[in-house]
């Protein structure tokens, strides 16, 4: 039997021992007062006692409430040695005042003196045997020192005194909790909801502790007689449902949901419990509708529902019906909460994930116009901008989200990259040299460096250039990219050829089935003059998805020509001007017959 938690709630009420004892004084200087005669020693009228007699205190008893007084003061200003001395002193006039040994013996408790405290405490209730605050005390004190049952055989006395003291009945209840003696815990308990009623908080504790005791049918009555007290309250049927579903016992949780939903049919939780009760039962399109009626209604929280997405997340990445539901659920959820940006993020991931782009875009974008604290969006929106070659709206997005994140290094990275796109390679330099500064990590850091050297290539400054990609390749010498962009520009540049070679064998040794990477070892091999080899290489890449790439086209063209290929050579430079692409060159090539450099 699953018994859920075992973690028992204390029902002790809030702890008001410092206010009663301060009542307790005011209430002892009355009866003090009461006792010896409030105008003694004033020359005035006397106090009188019940038959009119006068009450005459004598010079001992003056003295012995003067110094008690005293002590009681010097309590309340934190003079606690001053206090005792002086509660001593009220012992040595009269050795039975029980009040003096109390207020000692609260001295000692406070001193962690326990043991001293228990002794004085018991000769008070010696002298005063029915006085609860002396008992309680005492039972607070064997609490303390571990000896509980004789703790609770001293609230019993209490209650003798004071049946209806429910403060003591919840000590002694918890008592019973800390020595493992659930059941009598329980009996206690019962004394409580005698005198006050059914309780939530006492039914709970309840049906926590017959649960652990393994006997459900005791905690099924608990909360079933909060259902009878309050038949109107649906969490109290959700809470046997609950208890049913965690014991294995789903027809009996249903049987509850069937009673929720005549009582309140828009109840928030109802319909995710009846979709996971069909779910369990096999019943798929019917725990499906359930689901949609749960997502449809407002009350539902949007996190509980997000937690379902999030479930169906991994589980449609290969079941193509479900995946169909999970949009169907998405789309009610951003109708629904219309207002929360979390609606929107959530729908815009599973639309990223499936290559969705462009309503991926949307998704994110109407999240962003919700909320744009959220910098996690923002960086999943500009990758989107960035992918769509949607360079125009990256810039101006990635411009708003550095002002918003200024130390989030992606903006400025992706930034850069629209403005290089945009051919505006001196604004890109300053945004990629700014983000920069606040890159951490090496592998952005590494990007950043990349971006630079291609926006300096563009602009015809090569030193930067190449110290920009050697600054790369320190970070990670193995960066594919970076390998085949810096071996590319060299061998445009017929600049250090065997080292453009080496760098360009690398990355194809890296990832040996892209095709830029082997056109790239294709045209260092042109420039060498090794053209066999430059044509296996260039045609490598053509047959590996470079058919409609104009450039590749026209570099096999450009081969082709130096092998005396002269007419294969054309036919290729025009498959180039068609594919698009190409050099500046590419039409006198076709009109003249003939390779231009």
């Amino acid at each position: 039997m699953k018994s859920g938690s075992q973690v028992f709630l204390f029902l002790s009420k809030p702890n008001i021992v410092g206010i009663k004892y301060l009542l307790q004084y005011a209430f002892l200087t009355v009866l003090i007062v009461v006792r010896f005669g409030i105008q003694y020693g004033f020359g005035q009228s006397k106090a009188k006692d019940s038959d009119g007699n006068d009450l005459q205190l004598d010079m001992s008893e003056r003295k012995e409430m003067s110094i008690f007084m005293d002590a009681c003061k010097e309590r309340s200003l934190g003079n606690k040695e001053e206090a005792a001395k002086k509660f001593y002193e009220v012992l040595s006039i009269n050795g039975k005042n029980a009040t003096a040994r109390f207020e000692l013996a609260k001295l000692l408790e406070e001193k962690a003196m326990n043991t001293e405290a228990l002794t004085l405490i018991e000769q008070a209730i010696d002298i005063d045997p029915k006085n609860t605050f002396f008992l309680d005390f005492k039972a607070d004190l064997l609490g303390k020192l571990g000896k509980l049952k004789e703790a609770i055989k001293t609230y019993e006395k209490i209650i003798k005194i004071q049946p209806a003291n429910l403060e003591v009945l919840y000590k002694i209840g918890d008592s019973w909790l800390v020595t493992g003696e659930y059941e009598k815990a329980v009996e206690n308990y019962n004394r409580v909801e005698a005198i006050i009623g059914v309780d939530e908080q006492m039914s709970l504790q309840k049906e926590k502790i017959w649960l652990q005791l393994n006997k459900l049918d005791k905690a099924e009555e608990e909360i079933k007689k909060l259902i009878v007290a309050y038949p109107a309250e649906v969490r109290y049927y959700n809470i046997l449902a609950e208890l049913y579903r965690a014991n294995n016992l789903p027809d009996k949780a249903f049987e509850v949901y069937t009673q929720v939903e005549k009582i309140s049919p828009d109840e928030a939780f109802l319909n995710m419990q009846l979709a996971d009760y069909y779910r369990i039962k096999g019943d798929k399109e019917k725990s499906f509708s359930y689901l949609k009626r749960a997502f449809s209604n407002k009350n539902l929280d949007i996190d509980t529902k997000m937690k379902v997405l999030i479930s169906y997340y991994t589980l449609t990445e290969t079941n193509s019906k479900l995946k169909e539901h999970a949009y169907e659920l998405l789309a009610i959820l951003a109708d629904v909460h219309s207002n929360d940006a979390k609606a929107f993020a959530v729908y815009g991931d599973f639309l990223y994930r499936d290559e969705r782009y462009k309503e991926a875009k949307f998704q994110y974008s109407k999240c962003l116009e919700l909320d744009k604290r959220r910098y996690p969006v923002w960086s999943q929106y500009l990758l989107i901008l960035s992918q769509l070659n949607d360079n125009d709206s990256l810039v101006i997005a990635a411009t708003e989200a550095i002002e918003l994140f200024p130390v989030e290094a992606f903006s400025y990275l992706l930034k850069g990259v629209g403005l290089i796109q945009k051919k505006k390679y001196s604004m890109a330099v300053e945004t990629l040299k700014e983000g920069k500064m606040v890159a951490i990590e090496r592998p952005i850091l590494g990007q950043f460096w990349t971006s630079l050297g291609d926006a300096y290539n563009e602009l015809k400054d090569h030193v930067k250039s190449d110290s920009c990609y050697v600054e790369a390749l320190k970070l990670d010498p193995s960066n594919a990219n970076v390998l085949n962009n810096y071996s590319y520009y060299l061998s445009v540049r017929k600049k250090d050829l065997e080292k453009a070679k080496e760098m360009s064998k690398k990355s194809n040794d890296l990832e040996p089935n892209n095709s830029s990477y082997q056109d790239t070892y294709g045209w260092i091999l042109f420039q060498l003059e090794d053209y066999s080899n430059a044509k296996t290489w260039i045609e490598k890449a053509i047959s590996n998805g470079g058919e409609q790439n104009g450039t590749l086209l026209e570099h096999l063209g450009d081969v082709e020509y130096k092998l005396g290929n002269t007419s294969k050579a054309i036919e290729l430079w025009q498959k180039a001007l068609k594919a698009g692409g190409t050099t500046e060159f590419i039409e006198k090539k076709i009109k003249e017959g003939k390779y231009i450099d």
